[in-house]
């Protein structure tokens, strides 16, 4: 970011421009995760760490960084490219590493895959993290079927769910299918969460490669063995295409015929 975008920013969150908030703002700009005042300190030499500390003060009262706790009792600062304290859409999770101590912008905002390693090394234990959500009650609200509550999931009442359950379905759980128009998942609730506004695009080529905007009953048995649903069998997605293709004609409950 060269100085006068770093200007921009500044007037835009009503922060009058000097010569060290510029560089503070360019040094975080610079920066791929967020930072905490000993780390910009050791970057800006020709400033003293009480004013960055001030900077960064201000900063936070309009709304220009961000402050993370990164899991070990210390803050870190990364610069908010949103102009609004009121509707942030740059927002997003970070991880912090205990082992190298550094924190990590997770831009892609619940949209991640959950894995695990199997293996006979004994490894210690992290600790748990604590959960970002601010109780904004925009995924309770959203979801279609009343999946979600302050309590947790109801897996039972999830469209998601639904559409992935093998063998029959009953009539209430095909009225989902059929409300929602996909033949698999539904997503309603990570599309209205603050944290994917917007969700950054993976430069994975298998994940952007390719895609098909929607499962058919022609594509279907290409999709079956490239995507990642295919673990289900083919006869699922064809179940919920067919009580999809239903409500399109008028039909009622799926048969199986």
């Amino acid at each position: 970011m060269d100085e006068d975008k770093c200007v921009e920013l500044l007037e835009k969150h009503g922060v009058k421009s000097t010569a060290n908030r510029i560089m503070i703002v360019k040094a975080l700009a610079e920066e791929e995760n967020p930072k905490s005042v000993k780390e910009l300190e050791d970057k800006l030499v020709l400033i003293d760490k009480s004013n960055i500390f001030r900077a960064l003060t201000i900063f936070r009262k309009h709304h220009l960084v961000h402050t993370i706790e990164d899991g070990n009792g210390g803050i870190r600062y990364e610069l908010c490219m949103s102009h609004s304290s009121v509707d942030d859409d740059d927002e997003h999770v970070h991880f912090f590493c205990e082992k190298c101590g550094k924190t990590f912008c997770l831009n892609y905002g619940t949209y991640h895959f959950i894995a695990e390693i199997v293996t006979d090394l004994w490894l210690e234990p992290s600790m748990p993290m604590e959960s970002g959500c601010e109780a904004c009650r925009r995924c309770l609200d959203a979801c279609p079927a009343g999946a979600l509550s302050p309590a947790g999931v109801d897996k039972s009442r999830c469209r998601s769910h639904i559409t992935q359950k093998k063998g029959e379905l009953t009539d209430w759980e095909q009225q989902q299918v059929q409300k929602g128009g996909l033949a698999w998942g539904c997503d309603i609730c990570n599309e209205v969460c603050p944290y994917n506004r917007p969700p950054k695009r993976t430069d994975i080529p298998a994940f952007c490669q390719e895609l098909d905007g929607m499962i058919r009953e022609e594509n279907l048995p290409r999709l079956i063995k490239e995507r990642a649903f295919g673990y289900r069998g083919i006869k699922v997605l064809q179940r919920n295409l067919r009580i999809i293709k239903r409500k399109a004609s008028g039909g009622g409950p799926d048969t199986g015929e």
